[in-house]
């Protein structure tokens, strides 16, 4: 399974004893087009092996997945900001943000670049954390059910006020922690989406990035309201 983090260097698998060729590289056996690994990307390489190693579709061996390709960020194009690797003006995402109004704070941009440009499997994941009770969604996605452990089982921590039921995104607003961090309901919506299939098409043109143009990602309100709320929390 090809997993890459973040942009820039390229780091592909080499037989245990061709890893010797690249300094630091030797434990996990990988290599790099960009030169050596310091110690922080092997300790990620390594985090990255163990968790192909045992995380897969339902959680167990069965259908583990192989780590085959990491890659981590340029630090000039971090240095860049989220808008840069985006593509976008900050204005044109600021002014997105304020669609409905200060209540919703980014909701409707949200609803708006999911309609237009995301897939299907995006869209009935936003039909769901805004509409449905976490929990009743029945499909079975690669890592399982939505908001439910590996039996099917809504989570504890997605049951509203400890019943049986599932939490609502409206209960999601209320909810402790986003109370506590000032979360706006377009951080709540976006994080939430970003926990879904949908992250496919959130991270994959971020990830895709070059140092040259590039399109300008299709979801820019998204991203941003993920990037912001992460701050908060």
């Amino acid at each position: 399974l090809p997993i890459t983090l973040g942009w820039g260097v390229t780091l592909s698998p080499l037989p245990r004893q061709a890893s010797q060729e690249l300094p630091g590289a030797a434990d996990v056996g990988w290599t790099s087009t960009k030169g050596s690994l310091d110690e922080f990307h092997v300790q990620m390489l390594n985090s990255a092996a163990l968790l192909g190693s045992r995380f897969g579709r339902g959680g167990d061996e069965t259908h583990a997945q192989e780590v085959v390709l990491l890659r981590f960020g340029d630090k000039t194009q971090a240095a860049l900001g989220i808008y840069h690797l985006m593509g976008v003006d900050v204005g044109v995402v600021s002014k997105g943000m304020y669609e409905d109004g200060p209540a919703g704070r980014g909701v409707a941009a949200i609803c708006r670049e999911v309609e237009e440009h995301g897939t299907a499997e995006d869209k009935e994941c936003l039909n769901y954390i805004l509409r449905e009770e976490a929990g009743s969604n029945r499909k079975v996605w690669s890592n399982g059910r939505m908001d439910c452990d590996r039996d099917g089982n809504i989570l504890e921590c997605r049951r509203r006020n400890g019943g049986h039921r599932g939490m609502s995104f409206a209960d999601f607003l209320e909810h402790r922690h986003v109370q506590d961090s000032k979360l706006s309901p377009g951080m709540v919506l976006a994080l939430r989406l970003y926990t879904t299939s949908a992250y496919k098409s959130i991270n994959t043109p971020l990830r895709s990035q070059d140092t040259g143009p590039h399109a300008p990602h299709r979801l820019p309100v998204t991203v941003a309201l993920i990037a912001e709320g992460i701050k908060l929390l």
